[in-house]
């Protein structure tokens, strides 16, 4: 059922393909991985 699924929706997007396109920098993806590390490294 589930790979049926994922067969059903890949032959969908192959009629009709978008390009992914980042939306965001490169320093606003690192400004977030950032804070998750300085986040996940604090003492609870």
């Amino acid at each position: 059922e589930l790979e049926q699924a994922i067969y059903d929706w890949l032959a969908k997007w192959n009629r009709d393909p978008q390009p992914f396109v980042w939306k965001a920098t490169a320093d606003v993806i690192l400004d977030k991985v950032r804070r998750c590390k300085e986040l996940s490294e604090t003492a609870h």
